[in-house]
């Protein structure tokens, strides 16, 4: 993960993280979801009986990963 995706993560995505997963925010968790998992492109599900699984899978990637993040969130900031 680069220190520009962290700073995404955690600028962009943490604001919808506690929200619906729904049409208006799909495209940040599919972001999030590539960036967690490093993948180079983003997988749209084809329906939405997946949204529950998907926020699931990023929900703990996001926490399983959080101490990398915050550490180069924190160093982009000169706090690190």
């Amino acid at each position: 993960m680069t220190r520009e995706e962290a700073i995404w993560i955690v600028d962009e995505f943490d604001k919808v993280r506690d929200l619906a997963l729904n049409n208006k925010t799909i495209n940040k968790w599919y972001e999030a979801e590539r960036i967690l998992r490093g993948w180079n492109k983003t997988q749209p599900r084809s329906c939405k009986c997946e949204y529950r699984t998907l926020a699931r899978l990023v929900q703990s990637f996001r926490e399983q990963y959080d101490s990398q993040i915050m550490e180069l969130y924190a160093e982009s900031k000169g706090e690190g």
